[in-house]
């Protein structure tokens, strides 16, 4: 018997019913693709939650800084004009719980900003120098005039002991090497905060409202953030990632990918949020209030 030839309507049914599995396999397969596109790592949240504040007779307090080998934090408070040779500004000393220990441990400076600790010594900028004190007799070392120098910001030192200073003014990053003053990278628009990350020198760009890192061999800047308002200070957390206040009130995080976060905002009530400082082991993130005259103490916490 001879077998049954397909005719033309069925051969066309197989043509169509083929080409339903085809489509149906193909939307299947792509939605899985969608699917999978579409799973995004969530970040654990961050809060700061306020533990404490000092009194507020630390005038004008810019700086924070935090001397693990003696339980001590440093306040360096300007006092009088920001830019002003007025001789009334001074160093506090605070315990760990935001108790004044001595609210004029060091007198007689300009306008006190930033601060950086290497072994015995305090090293703080002072408008156009830096100020080296001994730590331990509480007296002052050394002064380094710094050329051409307008109005010196932050510090940040390094695990050899080299110190980086931020000339906001004079749109300079210079460093102070066994005694030395140098610069260290010129033409720099309006660098603030400054963290020493690695081979990193991590800066606030003030009025760029960015935040970049600076290879400290290469010389080489790359772009981390933009967006913040007065960036001020810069301080790692420990994931890759940096805390920033931005001096009008605020305080963001920024991710190692670059999001921003803003995690506290106290410029509705006009307080300010300068220089900051983190205690990694304990997650407390030290926050001077500028022309609130205080410091607050919050703990980070990861919800």
């Amino acid at each position: 018997m001879k077998p049954k030839l397909f005719t033309m309507k069925t051969l066309n049914i197989l043509i169509l019913l083929t080409s339903f599995i085809v489509l149906a396999c193909s939307s299947g397969k792509k939605s899985a693709e969608e699917a999978t596109t579409e799973v995004v790592e969530v970040k654990p949240a961050m809060n700061l939650v306020k533990k404490w504040e000092t009194d507020s007779t630390l005038t004008t307090v810019e700086s924070v800084i935090y001397d693990g080998e003696r339980g001590v934090i440093y306040a360096s408070c300007i006092s009088g004009t920001p830019d002003e040779k007025d001789g009334v500004g001074f160093i506090a000393q605070l315990d760990k719980e935001g108790n004044i220990i001595d609210n004029e441990w060091i007198t007689g400076l300009d306008a006190p900003k930033g601060m950086a600790i290497v072994d015995n010594s305090l090293f703080v900028t002072d408008i156009d120098e830096v100020v080296e004190i001994d730590i331990e007799n509480g007296e002052i070392l050394m002064t380094y005039p710094v050329e051409n120098a307008k109005f010196l910001n932050d510090a940040a030192s390094d695990e050899s002991g080299v110190v980086y200073f931020s000339d906001t003014g004079g749109g300079q990053l210079v460093y102070i090497e066994n005694g030395e003053v140098a610069v260290f990278k010129d033409s720099v628009s309006s660098p603030n905060g400054l963290f020493v990350d690695g081979n990193s020198l991590v800066t606030a760009y003030w009025d760029e409202q960015k935040i970049k890192t600076i290879d400290m061999e290469s010389g080489e800047i790359t772009e981390m953030a933009m967006g913040i308002e007065n960036p001020d200070g810069v301080e790692a957390i420990g994931d890759g990632g940096y805390l920033v206040s931005s001096w009008n009130g605020k305080v963001s995080y920024v991710s190692p990918e670059g999001e921003v976060v803003l995690l506290l905002d106290t410029s509705g009530d006009e307080i300010n949020a300068a220089d900051i400082e983190f205690i990694p082991e304990e997650n407390i993130l030290l926050v001077p209030t500028f022309f609130d005259n205080r410091v607050v103490a919050y703990e980070l916490v990861m919800e």
